[in-house]
């Protein structure tokens, strides 16, 4: 049985705050949906923010993995 990785779980845990703190920033001047997908640089903005969204989920789900549901417990309507 593989051994869960304190540091491992840490340095994931870090990168996703990382990509939520970047996606934030990067999207903190977006005031209407509808406006972002007027321009291609408001689209690109838009495919980068979803491509950022789903690495989030992944990792999460790694994480979740990782620990046997042990670490995200509290959160279990989330699948």
């Amino acid at each position: 049985m593989q051994s869960i990785s304190k540091s491992r779980i840490l340095d994931k845990l870090l990168f996703v705050i990382q990509r939520v703190e970047l996606t934030i920033e990067r999207t903190m001047t977006v005031n209407d949906l509808g406006n972002l997908l007027l321009s291609p640089d408001g689209v690109d903005l838009f495919d980068a923010t979803c491509m950022r969204v789903q690495t989030i989920g992944e990792t999460l789900k790694q994480i979740d993995v990782e620990t046997k549901n042990r670490l995200l417990i509290y959160y279990t309507d989330i699948p």
